[in-house]
């Protein structure tokens, strides 16, 4: 959570910039919230797809 603490706020504003307002508006940024556990899972998910 701590890289979310950090790049949201630059993101955001970076966004803010090129974005016409409407867009802007309208744009939710989410960031991971399995972080490192997210490829083990990619994997067990191919993995129970294949038997």
């Amino acid at each position: 959570m701590a890289q979310e603490k950090f790049l949201k706020p630059k993101i955001d504003k970076a966004l803010k910039e090129v974005l016409i307002e409407r867009v802007y508006k309208n744009t939710n940024i989410e960031f991971a919230k399995r972080q490192n556990d997210a490829g083990m899972l990619g994997a067990l998910y191919n993995f129970l797809n294949k038997i």
